[in-house]
C-alpha cells in the first residue's frame, strides 16, 4: 500500500499524511501511525480500524480509504484506453461504506484525480501549488530565459527584471528607494559601473526579488544567497557615514533577513536600522528630509512586526503623528497606523475610537488593499479580537498569489490556525465546513512554505497534533452525552 501510495505523486502523499488517528489509538492514547488499511495496533489487536469523519458525520473504517487509493492508483493508468475501459468497473466495486444520502465522486483536479464527497472541502478548495504558479517563458516573456540558479548567471537582462520585480511588488509596500534616481534606471544598470555603495543596493534589490518573484522563486533562491553574500562585501563603504543612504541600506538588510533569517541577525539588524533613524532625526539633516520621515515609518512598521509578532519590546517610538483615524488611501501610513494600534493594544492604551475605526473598514476597502497590507488588517483585529472569522480572513489574505510571505508570516499562521482548529471542535455543522475550508488553505500553505522555512513545518505538525487532540476530546464528550 506504501508503495502504491508514494506512485500518486505529492499531493496525495500529503492527503494521507494529514489522516487523523483512528478511533481505538485515541481512546487509548497511543500514537497511531495512520497506515492503510489498518494501523499498526489494530492489525495486531485483530480489530477493525475506524476514524471519525467530521464532515460525513460518522465513523469510517480505514479500508475504505485504502480502496479509494486503490481507485486513484489505477487511474493514473497511462494509457486512455485502458482507463476508459477499466474506470466503469471499478466505479462499481467502490465498497459503500457511508450513508446513501451521502455523493461521492473523483474529480481531476491539478494534474490527479482525487476523491471529493459531497460536503469535502476539496470541492471548494482551489489553492494551486507551486507548479501550477510557474510560468514558461512564453507566458513570462520578461524573465530571462536559461537563467541558471548560480550568480555567474546574472546579466543585466537578469538584473533590469529583478529591479522590476522589486519596484513593482516590495516599493508599494515599503518605499525604501527613489525609482527615479538615474543610476537605478534600465540604461544605467546596463552601461554603466556602479560605485561600491550602489553596488551594495543593486545586489540586495536582486537578493530580495529573488524572495519576491513568485513564478520563479525556488530557481532563484540561489541566485538571492549569492546576490546577498556579494552585497556584503560593499558594506563597510554602504554605511561609513551615517546618511539617508545608509539608512536605507539598514532597511534592505532587514527586509532581507525577514526572508532568509539565517542570514543574519535580524534582532541586531533593526537594531542598527532603529539607532541610526533615531540619530539621523536628531541631527541637522539636509539630505533629502522628506526622505526621513518615510523612512521612520518603514523602520517602525518592520520593528512592530518583528516584535509583535515575536513578542519582543520594540526600542523605536511611534510617529510623533496624530492617530486619529485609518485611511486607506496611504498605504504606509495605514500600515504604520495598523502598528500602532497593535502596540497601544498591548499596553492598554488603545482608545475606543480607534477600535471603532478597524472596526470600520470595510471588506471592499480591504480588498482593495495590497495583499500585504491587508494581512496586517486582519493580523491587527486578530491581535484586538481572537475570532475565527477573522483568522478565515487572515488565511484567505495569505492566499492571495499576489501576498509576499516572510518567515514571520509563518508565526501568525499558527495563531490562525490554533483559532481555527478550536473552533472545529465546538463549531457546528455548517461552521465547521467553512472552517475546514480555512484549515485545509493553512495546510496548503504552511507546507509550501515549510520549502523555505522550517518553522513552517514545526507550525504544521503542531496544528496537527492539536487537531487530533481535540477532536479525540470531542469525542469523549459526545460519547458521554
Amino acid at each position: 500500500m506504501a508503495s502504491r501510495a508514494s506512485s500518486l505523486g505529492y499531493e496525495l502523499d500529503a492527503i494521507l499524511t494529514a489522516l487523523p488517528a483512528c478511533k481505538r489509538c485515541r481512546t487509548n492514547r497511543r500514537r497511531c501511525d495512520t497506515q492503510l488499511p489498518s494501523c499498526e495496533k489494530c492489525t495486531r489487536a485483530k480489530v477493525e480500524c475506524t476514524y471519525y469523519d467530521h464532515v460525513l458525520q460518522e465513523e469510517l473504517p480505514r479500508s475504505y480509504i485504502a480502496s479509494l487509493v486503490d481507485h486513484l492508483t489505477q487511474e493514473k493508468d497511462p494509457s486512455p484506453t485502458l482507463a476508459a475501459t477499466e474506470k466503469q468497473s471499478t466505479f462499481d466495486k467502490l465498497p459503500d461504506r457511508v450513508s446513501d444520502t451521502k455523493k461521492h465522486h473523483f474529480g481531476f483536479s491539478e494534474g490527479s484525480y482525487r476523491y471529493l464527497g459531497d460536503q469535502s472541502p476539496l470541492v471548494e478548495l482551489r489553492l494551486s501549488d507551486d507548479s501550477s504558479q510557474e510560468l514558461d517563458d512564453k507566458s513570462s516573456p520578461e524573465f530571462p530565459p536559461c537563467a541558471a540558479p548560480t550568480y555567474s548567471a546574472m546579466t543585466p537582462v537578469l538584473q533590469q527584471y529583478l529591479t522590476r520585480i522589486f519596484f513593482d511588488s516590495i516599493q508599494p509596500i515599503y518605499p525604501i528607494l527613489d525609482s527615479k534616481a538615474p543610476w537605478l534606471s534600465p540604461e544605467t544598470l546596463t552601461d554603466s559601473e556602479p560605485i561600491p555603495s550602489q553596488e551594495f543596493v543593486l545586489q540586495m534589490i536582486n537578493a530580495i526579488a529573488c524572495h519576491c518573484d513568485r513564478h520563479h522563486t525556488s530557481s532563484l533562491l540561489p541566485i538571492a544567497t549569492s546576490a546577498h553574500t556579494q552585497a556584503l562585501q560593499y558594506i563597510g563603504k554602504a554605511t561609513a557615514e551615517p546618511s539617508i543612504f545608509t539608512l536605507q541600506v539598514a532597511i534592505l538588510l532587514v527586509l532581507y533577513t525577514l526572508f532568509d533569517p539565517a542570514s543574519g541577525n535580524l534582532s541586531q539588524r533593526i537594531g542598527f536600522a532603529t539607532r541610526l533613524a533615531i540619530d539621523l532625526a536628531a541631527g541637522d539633516n539636509e539630505e533629502q528630509p522628506s526622505m526621513l520621515p518615510r523612512l521612520h515609518q518603514i523602520i517602525y512598521c518592520l520593528e512592530s512586526h518583528f516584535c509583535g509578532t515575536l513578542v519582543r519590546p520594540a526600542s523605536l517610538q511611534e510617529p510623533s503623528t496624530p492617530l486619529i483615524a485609518l485611511s486607506t488611501t496611504d498605504p504606509l501610513e495605514l500600515q504604520c497606523n495598523l502598528y500602532r494600534i497593535q502596540s497601544q493594544h498591548r499596553t492598554g492604551t488603545l482608545e475606543d475610537t480607534l477600535r471603532n475605526a478597524l472596526r470600520d473598514l470595510s471588506p471592499d476597502q480591504i480588498a482593495n488593499l495590497h495583499p500585504n497590507i491587508a494581512s496586517t488588517v486582519w493580523e491587527t483585529r486578530l491581535t484586538l479580537e481572537s475570532s475565527p472569522a477573522t483568522a478565515i480572513q487572515l488565511v484567505i489574505a495569505y492566499s492571495n498569489v499576489r501576498y509576499i510571505p516572510t518567515f514571520l508570516t509563518t508565526h501568525w499562521a499558527l495563531k490562525a490556525g490554533r483559532i481555527i482548529v478550536d473552533a472545529i471542535a465546538v463549531g457546528s455543522k455548517a461552521d465547521t465546513v467553512e472552517l475546514s475550508l480555512a484549515y485545509g488553505k493553512l495546510v496548503r500553505l504552511l507546507t509550501k512554505w515549510s520549502e523555505r522555512w522550517s518553522s513552517a513545518s514545526t507550525f504544521l505538525e503542531s496544528l496537527q497534533y492539536t487537531l487530533d487532540a481535540s477532536s479525540a476530546k470531542s469525542a469523549i464528550v459526545n460519547q458521554a452525552w
